[in-house]
């Protein structure tokens, strides 16, 4: 999951618990405390890449629900050292702020995000932005319909307030349902700004030191942001047959301290030596990005290509025999439909090479 739902989906929680609910504790801190929480396996997970062995497992965290409870209870047993906090609302809301993190991540979560959104006007943009925008439209609603319940419900509020924010609350809930970012985007914006005209007495300058707690997520978004750039510029140079210059690229890459698995990278490094010819090098890489992650199939189906190509003959690496235990290891590990439809071309080759 993209950084924006941790954060729409910590600002949401932030805003279901009242000032009152946490006895008027961190009234200035609340907010982005809650949202650096939404990243505390992300930020947890990051410090290891940084400080850890680079084999050491980047998402330890990740898909471990008993070690995040451990990483919970830390959290808790500091609050009740360093504050005055002793609401049980306050510590749920907590828990539930790190334990989002394990819910938005989790694969069902993300396919489903992945397939409810299809709205127009994404056309032209990457997996990744589509993704971006998918977050923005349905984590964006939770947190629209909690800044207006959390407005409406205010004693304070106006008669005719209270009613524009249910309005409003019905008029996200249909432009959501349209995913048209020209229908929704406006909506939200709308709403965003009823909630903050109603709650506006409740605004405090001192609020933005509050922005000091979130550095940290700024942070890691900066390293994972020019991972992802230069990821892109890799495989643009690639494109362009600049295939030394790409493994470069992708080689810094390798030196960031990011949460990714190395795999994608040394397989962008080893598909850029074998254009090259360089096939020695191509299948070191190969191999580390299969100790890297050994659950892609996509490193065996090119490092099956390579042995299976008789250019390789020079460096001693046709190995055909090889090969074919490589597409058949690949196949076993889940492929897509692009992967299966590469591996089946790879053993027809293999056995029209055989017939020859």
């Amino acid at each position: 999951m993209a950084t924006i739902g941790h954060t729409l989906v910590g600002l949401s929680l932030a805003g279901c618990t009242t000032v009152k609910a946490r006895g008027g504790v961190m009234p200035h801190l609340w907010a982005a405390f809650i949202v650096l929480l939404a990243h505390a396996v992300d930020l947890v997970e990051w410090g290891a890449a940084v400080f850890l062995e680079p084999s050491a497992d980047r998402h330890f965290l990740t898909h471990a629900p008993f070690s995040t409870g451990v990483l919970v209870l830390l959290i808790w047993l500091v609050l009740r050292l360093c504050t005055k906090l002793r609401s049980p609302v306050a510590y749920l809301t907590v828990a539930a702020a790190v334990y989002s993190h394990l819910l938005l991540d989790a694969v069902p979560v993300r396919r489903f995000v992945a397939l409810a959104y299809t709205g127009q006007g994404t056309e032209g943009l990457s997996a990744f932005e589509r993704s971006f925008v998918a977050e923005i439209c349905l984590f964006g609603l939770v947190f629209v319909l909690v800044a207006l319940a959390r407005a409406a419900l205010r004693p304070k509020c106006p008669p005719k307030g209270r009613v524009a924010a249910y309005v409003l609350a019905l008029a996200a809930l249909a432009a959501a349902a349209s995913r048209l970012p020209a229908v929704w985007l406006p909506v939200y914006l709308a709403s965003l700004t009823h909630a903050a005209l109603l709650l506006r007495d409740r605004f405090n300058v001192r609020q933005l030191w509050g922005m000091t707690a979130i550095l940290p997520v700024l942070a890691f978004v900066c390293v994972e942001a020019l991972a992802s750039h230069l990821t892109a510029k890799g495989l643009a140079l690639r494109a362009a047959g600049r295939f030394r210059e790409a493994i470069q690229v992708h080689e810094r890459v390798l030196r960031l301290p990011i949460r990714e698995s190395d795999m994608w990278q040394h397989f962008y490094v080893a598909i850029n030596y074998y254009y090259l010819g360089q096939f020695d090098q191509a299948e070191a890489e190969f191999l580390d990005a299969i100790a890297s992650d050994d659950t892609s199939p996509w490193p065996r189906i090119y490092l099956a290509r390579l042995y299976g190509n008789p250019k390789s003959c020079s460096s001693g690496l046709y190995r055909p025999a090889e090969a074919k235990a490589l597409y058949l290891a690949a196949r076993s590990r889940e492929p897509d439909v692009n992967a299966i439809a590469r591996i089946e071309k790879g053993l027809a080759e293999l056995e029209d090479a055989d017939a020859r």
